[in-house]
């Protein structure tokens, strides 16, 4: 869960789904750091406990998927 995330990440989010002009801003360069340092920083993978059930998260679309495991 990264908090805030769609208010983060706005200003890209507008380039991709606006017809308009598609201009790379200050804006777009802030966000695009700003969540590659949350990405970086918000890591935390652990060593599954063998006792506990794990669960498998999937979401798919016609040209990407992508899952996780916890």
């Amino acid at each position: 869960f990264i908090p805030n995330f769609a208010q983060h990440f706005a200003p890209i989010k507008a380039l991709l789904t606006h017809a308009s002009l598609r201009i790379w801003t200050r804006e777009c360069y802030n966000a695009l750091s700003c969540m590659a340092e949350v990405l970086a920083c918000r890591l935390s993978l652990q060593i599954p406990n063998p006792g506990e059930p794990y669960h498998l998260y999937v979401a798919t679309s016609c040209n990407t998927g992508s899952a996780i495991l916890c």
